[in-house]
């Protein structure tokens, strides 16, 4: 019978185990290391607004120069926060309104649409859809956007800008207010 490698020296012998350590070694690694360069931005609402972009962008909107703001408060939104921030995007959005730019508006409602919001956020949205629509020349599709009447519990001033604009909606298409 012939000696194996193994029994004549034990430093030849083969562990079958290290392959196994050592890939769990390795992984381990990576995922401390992915963790690592992972971003450590704001977490909570306070903190965004806070960030240095989000004072930038309240101060560009006080200047008048709405589309700059509303990019940085889309950017810091997406970008910046660990999930879509609905109340940021919202500001985007009416900042692209008023700065002109109901494409860009568009575009921030489309990344709204999957959120959850709050009655507030909803009705916000609701607003800022029917006035892209108006802005677009398309009056009707507007009012279709105000459709359901506002909770009463919600903010009295979006519930009077709810009213307003479908008043201002209903008499440019010339009909009776319901």
């Amino acid at each position: 019978m012939q000696a194996s490698l193994k029994d004549a020296d034990p430093r030849l012998a083969i562990d079958r185990r290290a392959p196994a350590r050592h890939t769990l070694g390795l992984l381990l690694v990576i995922l401390l290391l992915a963790l690592a360069g992972c971003a450590t931005g704001p977490k909570t609402p306070a903190e965004l607004r806070q960030h240095p972009d989000a004072q930038r962008a309240q101060a560009l909107a006080a200047q008048g120069d709405a589309l700059a703001a509303a990019a940085l408060y889309r950017s810091l939104a997406l970008d910046v926060a660990k999930t879509p921030d609905a109340d940021l995007l919202l500001r985007a959005a009416e900042l692209y309104l008023q700065g002109g730019a109901p494409a860009e508006a568009g575009a921030v409602l489309a990344v709204l649409q999957p959120l959850p919001l709050t009655a507030t956020e909803a009705l916000r949205r609701d607003l800022i859809a029917a006035e892209r629509r108006r802005l677009e020349g398309d009056p009707q599709a507007a009012l279709a956007q105000l459709q359901s009447e506002p909770d009463a519990t919600l903010p009295g001033r979006l519930v009077t800008r709810f009213y307003q604009r479908k008043a201002e909606l209903l008499q440019q298409l010339e009909q009776p207010l319901a």
